[in-house]
């Protein structure tokens, strides 16, 4: 026998791995992956010399597959690639890859059609992953020459999306001193929002979440606390960002600011004779005026 180092002599089982050793027939139970690429021969002997020694055969020890690595989760943006990989040692190694859109209530074997590659080798790469495939599970069965297939762990495909607006802010009219509230309603992955003001001069920048002015500068509402004359003819939009790029921008939106009503000129006193007429007038200003 001999494992690289030279030849030695089998002179015992060695544990119960060898029968046979001082016969034709050398035989060999139990056989771990240690032996692999071990080397034997026979020297035969007898009453006349010169003694005899066979050629060389080789043990080939295969082993069952075995996963070394596991697949990771993975998490990508919409109509990006995905990619899972296992690595695994074994003889005569296959794979088949298997998706679950339950849960994990079942699976279904991939192969290489539509947006998969790679389904029977160590890589599953899926292309141009849409939304509708956010929490999908993947495993791969790996099979060999020898033992039983092995299933790697379950992972989680993770899709994310960009920012989308759904409801878009209006144009607000309010009066002196009221607040003035734009809204919007967006969806998609970890959304940030930024509001943003024009006051026709400096053209649009953002309203610090800080501003005592304003609340709401960083959500999906943004409120004016109490509206000056002076921030008629305000624009207001906002900028929806998140995991996914391109951002999200409103279109602008126009804050009116109505003044609040105001006598100009006052009624004065009448001095009338008896069954005379007379009348009381005032001047005021303001939007949509009603007297009574």
């Amino acid at each position: 026998m001999g494992s690289g180092s030279g030849f030695a002599d089998i002179v015992n089982d060695n544990g119960g791995l060898y029968a046979g050793w001082d016969t034709p027939t050398l035989s060999l139970t139990g056989i771990d992956r240690s032996c692999d690429m071990y080397k034997y021969r026979v020297r035969v002997e007898g009453d006349c010399t010169p003694m005899k020694i066979s050629d060389l055969a080789v043990l080939f020890v295969q082993t069952p597959p075995e996963i070394q690595l596991q697949p990771g989760n993975d998490t990508i943006c919409e109509y990006s690639n995905a990619s899972f990989t296992v690595t695994a040692t074994g003889m005569g190694l296959s794979y088949q890859w298997y998706e679950s859109t339950n849960n994990g209530a079942s699976w279904m074997p991939l192969s290489d059609i539509g947006m998969y590659i790679g389904t029977a080798t160590p890589s599953l790469n899926i292309f141009s992953v849409g939304r509708s495939y956010d929490g999908n599970l993947y495993h791969v069965e790996i099979s060999g020459t020898c033992g039983d297939p092995v299933t790697s762990v379950d992972v989680i495909l993770d899709v994310k999306t960009a920012p989308e607006i759904l409801i878009y802010p209006e144009n607000t009219t309010v009066c002196v001193g009221n607040p003035a509230t734009f809204e919007l309603e967006a969806e998609g992955s970890e959304l940030v929002y930024r509001w943003q003001v024009n006051d026709g001069v400096s053209g649009f920048t953002d309203i610090n979440p800080a501003n005592p002015a304003y609340s709401g500068a960083d959500s999906e509402s943004l409120t004016l606390l109490s509206a000056a004359l002076s921030q008629n003819g305000y624009s207001y939009r906002a900028i929806v960002s998140g995991t996914c790029t391109p951002p999200a921008t409103t279109p602008p939106v126009i804050l009116l600011v109505n003044s609040n009503p105001e006598i100009t000129s006052q009624p004065v006193n009448r001095s009338i004779c008896e069954n005379g007429t007379t009348n009381f007038s005032a001047s005021a200003t303001g939007p949509d005026l009603v007297y009574q």
